[in-house]
């Protein structure tokens, strides 16, 4: 019966990813295995594929995306309804975080990424770590080392929480 309730208090993760290329997927995958490392239950879905309301069931709420980083066109065909009805819901004291792939040449490097960032703090979201831009892909060392962090940063805002509620 322990077992049941230690597993019970394990946060749980939504990690939402866009990819085009393939790049933004495979981040969302090496960011699982992050926080599986660290103990949680993780679920890596394609954004299209989940709601809104499924995705705020989580603890801890990620989203991977590209940019297309030009003119109006900042935020992914596919992931506007998505981030439309993500404005709609109150997230008042969710852990998130942003991370994505992008081209450093263009005006606005990652624009999806402070895209979906400034729409969850505007709905009262709590920011787990700081949000990641990737050029393409993680491709670095020090790449890997900001993924980990970003899962530990994340994990760790959600254990204060938890800590502050008790």
């Amino acid at each position: 019966m322990k077992t049941n309730l230690i597993m019970d208090k394990k946060p749980k993760v939504s990690i939402l990813y866009a990819s085009l290329t393939g790049n933004t997927e495979e981040m969302a995958f090496l960011l699982f295995k992050e926080f599986e490392k660290l103990g949680a239950r993780v679920d890596v879905d394609e954004l299209e594929m989940v709601s809104v309301e499924e995705f705020v069931q989580h603890d801890i709420c990620i989203i991977a995306t590209y940019s297309y980083d030009s003119g109006d066109d900042i935020l992914p065909e596919e992931t506007m309804p998505f981030y439309e009805a993500l404005g709609k819901q109150d997230l008042t004291g969710k852990i998130f975080g942003v991370l994505g792939s992008g081209q450093q040449f263009y005006d606005n490097f990652c624009g999806a990424v402070d895209e979906f960032e400034d729409r969850f703090q505007k709905a009262g979201a709590i920011r787990g770590s700081c949000s990641l831009k990737f050029e393409w892909d993680v491709s670095t060392p020090e790449d890997e080392e900001n993924l980990t962090d970003f899962a530990k940063n994340n994990m760790a805002a959600y254990s204060k929480q938890n800590n502050d509620r008790a």
